[in-house]
C-alpha cells in the first residue's frame, strides 16, 4: 500500500499542474465563444441593415417607375398604365408587415398617408384621362401625385440613412469584438507560456533534483567508489529509485568484499604452480627446436632439389621451343631465298623491258623531231608559194591596167587577168591556212616531244631503281645462305641441349627419392615432438591465462573504495 501512495502522489502532481494549464484554455475557449455568438449576432443585424436598405432603395425605383409611367400615360406617350391601390403594391405589404426602429419611427409614420395618395392620385388620373379631362389629370400629377412621391422618398431616405447608421455601428461593434477575441487570445497564450514554463520549471526541481543525486552517486560507482549513498529521501515514486540505488551500492560492497578476501589466497598458489609449468615448458621447447632444426634442413634441401628438378624441366622445354623455333626459321629462310631468288628475275625482266620502253620513246622521239623539220620545210615551200602567188596578183593587176589602156581590144585580156588575180589571192589565203595548220603542228610536236623527254628521263630513273633494287635482292639473298647455315648449327646446338637436360633430370630424381626418404623419417620424429610440446604449451597457457585473471581481478577489487570496516 506505501508503494502504491508513493506512485499516486508523483502523479498527482502533474496532474494538478497541467489542470491549470487545461483551466486556462477553457476559460479561453469560453470567452472566445461568447465573442463569437455576438459576433455572429452582430453580423445577422447587419446583413438584415443591409437588405432593408437595399429593399427601400429598390421600392423607391419601383416608384420612380410607378410615376413615370403615368408621366407618360398622361401625355399620350403609353397607351396605358397598371395602377394599384396603396397596399397592394410591395411597399405597401412591407409597410404594414413591419415594426418601426424608434429612430425612425416619425418618417415611418409619415410614409402612409403620403404613400395612399400617391396610388389614389394614379388611379384618379388613370379615370380622367379615360373620360378625356387631361388637363383636370395634369394637374391631379403635379398637385398631388409628384408631392406625395417626393415625401414617400424622402421618408424612406431617412429609413435608409439611419439602416446605413446601423450598420456603420455594428461594423464597429464587430471590429471590437475581433480586437477583444484577439486580445483574449494572446492573453490566453501568454499566460499559458508563462505559466508552461513555471511548470516546466517547478517539476523539473522536483524530478531532476534526485535524478541528479542519484547519477552523480552512480558516477562514483563508476569511479570504483563504493562508499557512497544517495542524500535523498521522498514519499514518491523517485524516494523509491534513491532506496533501490542505495540498496544496490550496498550489495555491491558486500559482494566486492568477499572475493578480495578469496583472490588473495588464490594468487599466491597460482603463482607457484606457474613457475613448475614454465621449467616444463622451456625443457619441452628445447627438444622440439632441435627436431625443428633437422626437419627444416631436410625440407631445405628437399626443396632446393625441387628448385633444380623445376629449372632442368623448364631449360628442357625451352630447348625443345628453341628447335621448333629453329626448324620456323629455317623455313622461313628457304622461302625467303626463294622469294628473293624470284624477285631478283623479276627486276632483271623489269630493267630490260624498260630498256626496250626507253628504245621505244628514243625513236619516236627522233621520229617527232624529223616530223618538225618537215613541217619547216613545208612552211619555207608555202612561203615561197605565198610569194609568188603576190607576185602573181602583182601582174594580174599591172595587166589589167594595161588592158585598160588598150581599150575594146584588150577586154578579153583583162578578163584573164582578173581571174589570175582571183586564183592568185585563193592561193595566198591557202598558204595562210597552211602556215597556221604548221605552226599548230609544230606547237604540239615540241609538246609531245617535252612529254617524251620527260618520260625518258623517268624510265631512266626507274631503270637505276630497279639496279638498285636488284643489288640489294643479292646482298638478301647472300644473307639468306649465310642465315641458314646458322640455323642448321642452332639446330644441333638445341639437340645436345635437349639430351643434355633429359641426363640431368634422370639424375635429380633420383636425388628426390632419397631425400624424400629421409624426410618422412624426420618429420614423424619432429610431429611426435610438437605434439608432446603442443599439449604442454596449452596447459602452460590456458593456467597462465587463469593466473593472469586472478592477477587482474584482485587489481580491479582493490581499485574499489569500500567502507572503513569492509577494508580488510
Amino acid at each position: 500500500m506505501k508503494k502504491s501512495k508513493r506512485r499516486t502522489s508523483l502523479r498527482l502532481k502533474f496532474i494538478f499542474y497541467f489542470s491549470i494549464i487545461i483551466g486556462i484554455l477553457l476559460a479561453d475557449m469560453i470567452v472566445s465563444f461568447n465573442l463569437e455568438q455576438r459576433y455572429t449576432s452582430m453580423v445577422d443585424e447587419t446583413v438584415e441593415a443591409l437588405e432593408t436598405s437595399n429593399f427601400i432603395s429598390q421600392r423607391v425605383i419601383d416608384h420612380e417607375e410607378y410615376v413615370l409611367n403615368t408621366m407618360l400615360y398622361l401625355t399620350g406617350n403609353m397607351a396605358d398604365v397598371n395602377v394599384s391601390s396603396h397596399k397592394e403594391c410591395n411597399l405597401g405589404r412591407w409597410y404594414y408587415s413591419a415594426t418601426p426602429d424608434p429612430e425612425y419611427e416619425s418618417a415611418f409614420r409619415a410614409i402612409d398617408e403620403a404613400h395612399m395618395n400617391l396610388h389614389d392620385a394614379s388611379i384618379e388620373i388613370k379615370e380622367l384621362v379615360a373620360s378625356d379631362q387631361s388637363d383636370l389629370a395634369m394637374e391631379v400629377f403635379s398637385d398631388k401625385m409628384k408631392p406625395s412621391f417626393e415625401s414617400v422618398k424622402s421618408s424612406l431616405a431617412v429609413i435608409t440613412e439611419v439602416e446605413s447608421q446601423h450598420v456603420e455601428a455594428h461594423k464597429e461593434e464587430m471590429n471590437e469584438i475581433q480586437r477583444q477575441m484577439t486580445l483574449v487570445s494572446m492573453v490566453s497564450r501568454v499566460l499559458v507560456v508563462i505559466i508552461s514554463i513555471l511548470i516546466s520549471i517547478k517539476l523539473s526541481n522536483i524530478i531532476l533534483t534526485p535524478i541528479y543525486k542519484v547519477v552523480e552517486s552512480m558516477n562514483q560507482v563508476s569511479n570504483k567508489n563504493l562508499n557512497t549513498l544517495v542524500d535523498f529521501q521522498s514519499n514518491d515514486e523517485l524516494g523509491s529509485l534513491s532506496s533501490a540505488v542505495n540498496a544496490t551500492i550496498e550489495a555491491l560492497t558486500t559482494i566486492v568484499s568477499n572475493i578480495r578476501k578469496r583472490v588473495v589466497s588464490v594468487e599466491s598458489n597460482s603463482l607457484t604452480m606457474r613457475d613448475s609449468l614454465n621449467q616444463i615448458s622451456i625443457a619441452s621447447d628445447e627438444i622440439t627446436a632441435t627436431n625443428v632444426q633437422v626437419a627444416e634442413n631436410t625440407d631445405s634441401m628437399s626443396h632446393e632439389v625441387r628448385s633444380i628438378h623445376n629449372s632442368t624441366i623448364e631449360l628442357s622445354n625451352m630447348g625443345k621451343k628453341l628447335t621448333d623455333i629453329v626448324n620456323d626459321t629455317a623455313g622461313a629462310i628457304k622461302d625467303s631465298f626463294t622469294a628473293s631468288e624470284d624477285g631478283k628475275n623479276a627486276v632483271i625482266k623489269a630493267v630490260e623491258g624498260l630498256d626496250e620502253v626507253s628504245n621505244t620513246v628514243n625513236f619516236a622521239a627522233d621520229a617527232i623531231e624529223n616530223l618538225i623539220e618537215r613541217s619547216r620545210e613545208i612552211g619555207e615551200m608555202v612561203k615561197l608559194i605565198d610569194d609568188i602567188a603576190a607576185q602573181t596578183n602583182l601582174l594580174a593587176l599591172n595587166a589589167s591596167i594595161e588592158s585598160a589602156r588598150a581599150g575594146e581590144a584588150g577586154r578579153g585580156f583583162t578578163v584573164v587577168a582578173e581571174e589570175i588575180r582571183r586564183l592568185a589571192e585563193n592561193t595566198t589565203d591557202a598558204s595562210v591556212q597552211i602556215i597556221s595548220l604548221i605552226e599548230n603542228i609544230e606547237s604540239e610536236t615540241k609538246a609531245t616531244v617535252n612529254s617524251m623527254e620527260f618520260n625518258q628521263e623517268q624510265v631512266a630513273y626507274q631503270v637505276d631503281q630497279i639496279k638498285e633494287a636488284e643489288k640489294a635482292l643479292n646482298k638478301l639473298h647472300e644473307y639468306n645462305i649465310v642465315t641458314e647455315k646458322s640455323s642448321r648449327t642452332l639446330e644441333e646446338i638445341s639437340n645436345l641441349l635437349i639430351q643434355k637436360t633429359e641426363s640431368i633430370l634422370s639424375s635429380i630424381d633420383e636425388v628426390t627419392i632419397t631425400i624424400q626418404s629421409d624426410a618422412a623419417s624426420v618429420q614423424e620424429v619432429t610431429a611426435a615432438t610438437e605434439e608432446q610440446h603442443a599439449t604442454i604449451t596449452t596447459v602452460n597457457e590456458m593456467y597462465n591465462g587463469f593466473v593472469e585473471s586472478i592477477i587482474e581481478l584482485n587489481n580491479l577489487i582493490k581499485e574499489f573504495q569500500l567502507k572503513e570496516g569492509e577494508e580488510a
